[in-house]
């Protein structure tokens, strides 16, 4: 069984994220075959003549839920978690589920001055419900030395102020009665600091409590 280590572990609490390094995660060749079949779904995909790349509102669509939307439950992407250590990493801290949903998030180069888009709490849905689940686990499929890259971004300790907030009675009463919208304005009043741009290379996976404010990062690359 692997296991993380006791400082990636205290990283979790406190923090909300830890890096788990593709050698530990055994997960860089893993990775290389989902980019591999990303690469072959575009390359498949019909583009008009002289077109001049994806329509704007498709690709904003694209980021809020997941591009190549029919390929991502493949193996390729199921493989990343079931065929990694990742696997034994997950069982240990929430337990053997067999519950995995993919999204293939991919940040493409920006126009605008380097910026970040924003945090946000995986879950939370338009129509008043929330989609709970355990653990985020972000794999790699490309190295982001540098900031600015359209990292995964993070914004330290916010789930443990989010957390509090939840276990508040007036929350308590809103999220009983489906009122999401009132959760979200007290969540966007809370102060969660800087965030932090993820560095990592091909095969990495960060780990990241189902609470932890995150968001991508503009890509000026």
């Amino acid at each position: 069984m692997s296991n993380l280590t006791n400082e990636q572990i205290q990283q979790l609490v406190t923090n909300g994220w830890c890096l788990v390094k593709s050698d530990q995660a055994q997960s860089e060749m893993a990775a290389r075959r989902a980019l591999r079949t990303i690469n072959q779904w575009c390359a498949d995909v019909p583009m008009p003549s002289r077109s001049g790349g994806m329509n704007c509102y498709s690709l904003r669509d694209f980021s809020e839920s997941s591009f190549c939307s029919d390929i991502r439950t493949s193996p390729a992407f199921l493989d990343l978690v079931g065929k990694t250590a990742i696997r034994d990493i997950v069982y240990n801290l929430i337990g053997e589920t067999d519950d995995i949903f993919p999204q293939i998030a991919l940040r493409f180069p920006d126009k605008e001055s380097s910026h970040h888009n924003g945090w946000h709490v995986d879950g939370f849905r338009r129509t008043n419900e929330i989609d709970c689940f355990n653990l985020l686990a972000g794999f790699y499929l490309s190295s982001v030395p540098d900031e600015d890259c359209g990292n995964f971004t993070v914004w330290p300790g916010s789930h443990v102020k989010l957390a509090r907030l939840f276990s508040s009675p007036t929350v308590r009463r809103y999220l009983a009665t489906h009122q999401i919208a009132e959760v979200i304005g007290l969540m966007r009043k809370l102060d969660f600091g800087e965030p932090l741009q993820v560095l990592a290379d091909v095969g990495d996976v960060v780990l990241c409590h189902s609470l932890l404010c995150h968001g991508p990062n503009s890509n000026t690359s």
